[in-house]
C-alpha cells in the first residue's frame, strides 16, 4: 500500500472491527505463552487497540460532519450516552469556556473536549510507534477527564459500571460508593502510564515498546547477558489499561449506533 493510498483511507467501523478482531487474537494468544511473551502480546494489543480508537474517532467525526443538522446529531448523541449538555458542560472550566469563545452548547464542548482525537495522524499511525504514543497519551487525558466528571452520573452508557466493576473490583452490591470507588480504581490504573502533563515526552509509555523488546531478545551490556527471564515485566498493569480501552470502545461504539439507528 502506497502513503498516497494510507494517507486517503477514509476509516469506518468495518475497519474499527478489524483492528479489534487483531487485538484479541493477540489478547487470546498472551494467554497460552511465557510471562515475557504475554507481556510483548499485551503491548502489541495495546497498539492494535489504539489504531481501532483512532479510526473510530476519525469516523464518528466524519458522520458527525456529514449531518445536515449537526445539533440534532449530538443531541441524540448524548441522549444515547445518558448525558445532559449542563453535564457535559462541567468538565470544561468557565476559564476555558470564556477563552475558547463557545456557545455553551454540547456540540461545541464535546468537539472542545476531544479536539486532539478527531483529527488522528491514521496514516502515520500504521507506520511509526511514536505517533500512537502521543495519540494514547491524548485519548488517557481524555478519558480520565471524562471518568472523573462522570462518576457522578450513574446512567452514563460508555463507563458501565457493572463492567467496570467485574474487571477492576470483587462483585458486590453497586452503591454510589463501590461505583465511584471502580471509577476511582481506573483512574489509578491510567496514572500508572504517566499521562497527566500536556508536554510529557511519555516517557511511561515509550517505556513499554522498549520493554516489549526486551521481552524477546537476549542483550548485551558490558561484560554481562540479559536474557527475559532476568527481567521484570508488569503484566497485569497494561492488561488492566487493555481491558478499560477495550469495554470503553464497545460501549462507545454501541452508542454511536444507537445514536444513528435513533436518528
Amino acid at each position: 500500500m502506497t502513503d498516497s493510498t494510507q494517507f486517503n483511507y477514509k476509516p469506518n467501523l468495518e475497519s474499527v472491527q478489524l483492528c479489534l478482531e487483531n487485538y484479541v487474537r493477540l489478547m487470546d494468544d498472551a494467554e497460552k505463552v511465557s510471562s515475557e511473551t504475554q507481556f510483548a502480546l499485551y503491548e502489541l494489543s495495546l497498539e492494535e487497540l489504539t489504531k481501532a480508537w483512532m479510526l473510530y474517532f476519525s469516523y464518528f467525526m466524519s458522520i458527525a460532519r456529514s449531518q445536515s443538522d449537526k445539533e440534532a446529531f449530538f443531541k441524540a448523541y448524548f441522549k444515547e450516552v445518558n448525558i445532559t449538555e449542563s453535564t457535559l458542560s462541567k468538565v470544561l472550566s468557565p476559564q476555558t469556556l470564556q477563552a475558547s469563545n463557545l456557545p455553551n452548547e454540547g456540540i461545541h464542548l464535546f468537539i472542545s473536549l476531544s479536539e486532539n482525537l478527531y483529527e488522528p495522524d491514521i496514516s502515520n499511525a500504521f507506520k511509526t510507534h511514536s505517533t500512537k504514543l502521543k495519540y494514547l497519551a491524548n485519548l488517557l487525558r481524555y478519558l480520565k477527564l471524562m471518568l472523573t466528571t462522570f462518576k457522578d452520573e450513574p446512567n452514563y452508557k460508555p463507563f458501565d459500571i457493572n463492567k467496570l466493576v467485574g474487571k477492576y473490583m470483587k462483585v458486590k452490591e453497586v452503591d454510589g460508593t463501590s461505583k465511584k470507588t471502580a471509577i476511582e480504581n481506573v483512574i489509578s490504573i491510567i496514572d500508572k502510564f504517566d499521562i497527566e502533563k500536556e508536554d510529557t515526552n511519555f516517557e511511561k509509555l515509550e517505556l513499554l515498546q522498549r520493554k516489549k523488546e526486551e521481552a524477546f531478545y537476549t542483550s548485551i551490556y558490558g561484560d554481562m547477558l540479559i536474557t527475559p527471564r532476568t527481567r521484570v515485566f508488569n503484566n497485569s498493569d497494561i492488561k488492566a489499561l487493555n481491558d478499560f480501552l477495550y469495554i470503553i470502545l464497545v460501549e462507545e461504539i454501541n452508542a454511536f449506533i444507537g445514536t444513528i439507528l435513533h436518528k
